[in-house]
């Protein structure tokens, strides 16, 4: 199977970064008590952890949710399209090029060892088992990762939208899958 380097442009530092345990979509940060701006407050959070010990803010509740995330987009895709246009609906976006990551203090590769992309109707059909019904020509267009023949093990959870020139990741990426650059 093929590797999927991806690019981010960041203002926190490595040590930052491997902190918290790695990059995390503000969506799956806004489902703690507080809310997002109440997590990066939060006294309970685990150094090298994705999330903290509150209720429903596990690493596996974040991966769950991440789950139920990328559900809802493969039977709404063009949902994906919120993200590009938008920038609303909390995920983390990556560029497929070093060159075209966004520029800030420190560029990030995430390194995915392992990856399967699918158009919608097939990762329907890999999720429910089912023919989906009818895919508009926009929704067909839109993109699904995954970094695991088995969907339920799947750790890599993205998407690339019609024409993106990035990729948008629905999953918590762990801090072992990412190397600072600069």
């Amino acid at each position: 199977m093929p590797l999927l380097k991806l690019y981010r442009g960041d203002t926190r530092d490595f040590n930052q970064i491997k902190n918290s345990g790695g990059f995390t979509p503000q969506a799956l940060l806004k489902r703690h008590q507080g809310g997002f701006d109440g997590f990066l407050a939060c006294p309970n959070k685990v150094q090298g952890a994705l999330a903290c010990s509150c209720p429903g803010m596990s690493d596996s509740a974040l991966w769950r949710a991440a789950q139920e995330t990328f559900i809802k987009l493969v039977q709404k895709p063009g949902d994906v399209q919120q993200h590009v246009i938008f920038n609303n609906t909390g995920a983390i976006s990556f560029a497929k090029l070093e060159g075209e990551a966004y520029e800030r203090d420190h560029l990030y590769q995430v390194t995915i060892p392992d990856y399967t992309e699918l158009d919608g109707a097939a990762m329907w059909r890999h999720i429910f088992h089912t023919q989906p019904g009818k895919i508009s020509v926009m929704d067909s267009r839109i993109k699904f990762i995954i970094d695991n023949p088995s969907f339920t093990q799947a750790t890599f959870l993205g998407v690339v939208p019609h024409g993106g020139v990035e990729i948008t990741s629905i999953s918590p990426i762990p801090a072992k899958l990412i190397t600072c650059l600069r």
